[in-house]
């Protein structure tokens, strides 16, 4: 697959007390329902109509053009075969061998599942979370990108959440405890942080209690934004005809039928990646329904001729699947190796997250003395105290049971050096 320029800049962080030089990198995330992606098809899709052997050749075609470093995917059996088969013939091949796949869950029962799978040269899998509902799984992969500076606890998070929520213009209550049940996992959780949610929504209109459930959460930390800001009644509405992503056919035996008259499929962001509070940052200006020209109101992807994408590439999401993929670009910053948040004048890491104690290796030769003091991201000074050179055998320890899950700003500090760490606490369930 072929590989984007990336460039160095400048960036002043909300976070950070003294400007640093840092290094910024883009990755692309897309979202794809690729309908019933299974030997066994049903409701009129057969291996005649929905051939495996051909969906491959088409999403290879697809990712080549699209080049994304991040694939979030419904409609994928439930068993490890299919997942290795998209890992192992389309994406990791010639040549290509960093492509890695997330674990496979089925615990709601479902026949179909969700996946994601990850350019491992950038991103590194942390853990893996598992929302259990009535319909489908929702899947929660917490994951940190490989950054320069990693070996000194720069360590930037980065957490797809895929979902898959129940289908049918009737089945408004059914989404919504779908999502209920999301956002209350997230909410026990307690944390703002860098959350990406995508997936076919099966959403007709935006005042859908399920779309503003994850609008308007009770707790403002955790609700999640569309960057293209784009409220309305999407289903076969002219007016919402560039945001349309289903279907892509207007007849077939397996297809879903119609034309593209809906917006099902969404990436929606926290706040954190929305405003690039956390080292994440949601290009909001390249969000697009991949292959979307506006001209396909109640028409296929092939007819009329696409004005934004090749012919090929047209033809290989109309075979593809009935759905459009959405994509988006997030910028990531982060200060170059060896140079903390701070300054470089301090040589000091950690583990990142931490729990009920943060551990701390300082390269301390002369024996000093420090300081540290911990504040919220608002910048109150929750605790502090001494470190001494007695604790750096095992790593100088500040207990934090007192402190609450979320992000805090660790300064620690001598007569002559300095350094300030961006930390996140967390005790999942």
């Amino acid at each position: 697959m072929t590989t984007r320029n990336h460039f160095l800049f400048i960036f002043i962080s909300f976070f950070v007390l003294t400007p640093a030089l840092k290094s910024q990198d883009t990755i692309r995330l897309m979202h794809y329902n690729l309908m019933q992606y299974s030997m066994n098809p049903f409701g009129g899709c057969t291996i005649a109509n929905n051939n495996l052997d051909k969906k491959d050749s088409l999403l290879k075609v697809i990712l080549n053009h699209a080049n994304p470093d991040v694939i979030t995917v419904n409609e994928i059996t439930n068993t490890q075969a299919h997942v290795d088969r998209i890992r192992n013939n389309v994406l990791n091949t010639n040549g290509v061998n960093y492509w890695k796949s997330g674990q496979l869950t089925s615990l709601s029962g479902g026949t179909l599942a969700n996946m994601i799978y990850y350019d491992s040269r950038k991103l590194t899998m942390h853990s893996h979370y598992i929302v259990q509902t009535t319909v489908r799984d929702i899947n929660i992969y917490r994951m940190y990108f490989n950054t320069p500076d990693l070996v000194n606890g720069d360590t930037i998070f980065f957490i797809p959440i895929v979902a898959h929520l129940k289908a049918g213009s009737t089945e408004t209550d059914g989404r919504l405890s779908m999502i209920q049940q999301l956002m209350s996992r997230l909410n026990n959780w307690g944390i703002s942080d860098n959350y990406v949610l995508s997936g076919d929504f099966n959403i007709y209109t935006s005042t859908e209690p399920a779309y503003q459930h994850l609008l308007n959460y009770p707790n403002s930390a955790i609700r999640f934004y569309d960057p293209i800001d784009t409220p309305g009644n999407w289903n076969n509405s002219y007016s919402y005809r560039h945001v349309h992503t289903q279907s892509t056919h207007t007849s077939g035996e397996c297809f879903a039928t119609g034309g593209m008259d809906d917006r099902f499929d969404f990436i929606l962001v926290s706040a954190q990646i929305l405003n690039g509070y956390d080292n994440v940052k949601a290009l909001s200006e390249t969000y697009k329904a991949f292959g979307q020209d506006g001209n396909r109101f109640n028409g296929s992807m092939i007819s009329p001729a696409n004005t934004v994408v090749p012919q090929n590439i047209a033809n290989a999401l109309y075979g593809m699947s009935d759905h459009l993929p959405v994509m988006m670009d997030f910028l990531v910053y982060y200060p170059q190796a060896g140079i903390n948040s701070a300054n470089n004048l301090l040589n000091i890491s950690t583990v990142n997250p931490f729990s009920n104690e943060i551990v701390l290796k300082i390269q301390n030769p002369e024996n000093e003395n420090f300081n540290y003091s911990i504040s919220n991201i608002e910048g109150k000074t929750l605790k502090q105290g001494k470190l001494y050179p007695l604790d750096q055998i095992s790593g100088f320890k500040i207990e934090t049971t007192e402190l609450q899950r979320g992000i805090y700003i660790l300064k620690v500090y001598s007569k002559n050096q300095s350094a300030t760490l961006k930390l996140i606490k967390i005790t999942l369930d």
